[in-house]
């Protein structure tokens, strides 16, 4: 048989279902659609920001490319200019360009034949000049290339902090390097009014940390390469993706600045890039969670109701089934309540009338059956029990209802089976075909051993 479920549980259950699914459309159309979303946006403003500092970098370097492009004019221009004027020139745009730590002139044999420094350090000058830097590998693909650029970082020998080369050709045999410290660009990328949780990086194409926003390891020769979006972002892929740095997890994209070769990577910690829509999906949860509770709740709060209404026309039906037709139906405003009441009781008065019709038929009948002095009638079950017994029949067979009725054949006329096994066969037949049989002649031996003939209809 199979499972009977209560009609609370079935409201319940489907008034949660109700619920449940626009809750469920609405977190697969999140998944979908809403969190690609705002990784696009995430995206799009990572590159904005780093846009804008690819933008700064190269406004912060132009200043040094512009002046040593002046000093390689004027050497050019200018190529009688005496040592004495040339230091001069060298010392005075180190002295005023804070960037520029120090401008190296070498002549064509790589020896260096001039060196601009800071006032604090142009003691040691000395220790410079005439040196031969033809191993230096900045001279050395300078030598080779014969067009200007600017090196990879590393840390300055003449004063321990990252640095960076720009190296310049000058006419057909000397160069100029100038030496530009990367501190102050650091110090530039920090002060950039970051979001809380949001760091900027500026790494070279050989995936050395340049500067990182808010941190103490700017400034520190610190390899990246170890993080794929770093490897990624130096092959020009830019996608957001998520990584681990310095205990903390982030999501982050790059853009890569051919003009340097350096990446410039912009990344927000995760849980602050995902802050809203942690509220946002705790708050959808929680009205989920209350949705789903008011559900369960309006299911059983109306099951009860309808539950009370249906179990009272239920017992009214029963009762109708036991024949008590004097109930009380409550009035809902609910019309298929209504009509199920009305037909209810439509039906009961009909019964009343069947049932008094049937009355009417049936007291017809035993007062024609009473009054009937020689047609003998009896009622008789299956198995042979008498039912009814009339006046003829006391009359014919001398025995009185009270002998006969609740008895069967066996029982009051015991001198005869075989007639009472046939008589019972009659009755089967006459069950089983619908049919009456007869009229026919039947001899028969009363109690007191008197033989009569009948003429029987069965």
């Amino acid at each position: 048989m199979a499972k009977q479920w209560r009609l609370s549980q079935v409201l319940s259950l489907q008034i949660t279902m109700i619920v449940a699914l626009p809750l469920l459309a609405l977190a697969l159309l999140s998944y979908i659609w809403v969190l690609p979303q705002i990784k696009t946006d995430i995206f799009q403003h990572q590159q904005d920001v780093a846009e804008v500092i690819v933008g700064k970098t190269h406004a912060f370097l132009d200043g040094t490319e512009n002046n040593m492009t002046a000093i390689a004019d004027f050497l050019l221009h200018q190529p009688q200019s005496s040592t004495a004027t040339v230091q001069q020139l060298l010392d005075s745009v180190v002295q005023h360009q804070p960037l520029i730590k120090s401008i190296s002139l070498i002549n064509a044999d790589g020896m260096m034949q001039s060196v601009g420094l800071p006032l604090s350090r142009r003691a040691q000058r000395e220790t410079y000049q005439g040196i031969d830097v033809s191993g230096n590998k900045h001279y050395q693909r300078l030598a080779k290339e014969r067009g200007r650029f600017w090196s990879d970082t590393y840390l300055s020998a003449i004063n321990g902090q990252l640095a960076v080369a720009l190296a310049i050709p000058v006419g057909t045999g000397q160069s100029l390097i100038a030496e530009v410290s990367l501190q102050h660009l650091s110090d530039y990328s920090s002060q950039r009014g970051t979001p809380s949780g949001r760091i900027t990086m500026l790494i070279d194409r050989n995936a050395q940390l340049i500067s990182l926003s808010n941190s103490t390891l700017s400034g520190q020769q610190l390899n990246l390469s170890n993080m794929t979006i770093v490897s990624r972002g130096l092959e020009q892929d830019n996608a957001v993706q998520q990584f681990h740095f310095n205990g903390i997890n982030y999501i982050g994209s790059s853009v890569f600045d051919s003009n340097l070769n350096w990446l410039v990577l912009v990344a927000q910690e995760t849980d602050v890039a995902y802050q809203y829509v942690d509220l946002i999906l705790k708050a959808v949860i929680i009205a989920s969670l209350f949705a789903l509770l008011a559900a369960v709740l309006s299911g059983i709060y109306l099951s009860q109701r309808l539950g009370g209404r249906i179990n009272r026309y239920s017992e009214n039906s029963r009762q109708i089934a036991l024949g008590n037709y004097d109930l009380y139906w409550p009035r809902i405003r609910i019309d298929e309540f209504s009509q199920l009441a009305d037909h209810l009781q439509q039906m009961v008065c009909s019964i009343k009338q069947r049932e008094q019709a049937l009355s009417n038929s049936e007291t017809s009948l035993r007062a024609t059956m009473e009054q009937t002095p020689n047609v003998a009638i009896q009622w008789f079950d299956a198995e042979g029990k008498a039912l009814y017994w009339n006046r003829a029949s006391e009359k014919l067979y001398q025995l009185a209802s009270d002998e006969v009725l609740g008895k069967t054949l066996s029982q009051f006329n015991s001198t005869n089976p075989e007639y009472n096994e046939n008589l019972l066969q009659l009755f089967r037949n006459t069950a089983a075909s619908g049919e009456a049989i007869g009229p026919y002649e039947q001899p028969e031996t009363l109690t007191s051993g008197k033989e009569i003939v009948t003429l029987s209809t069965v």
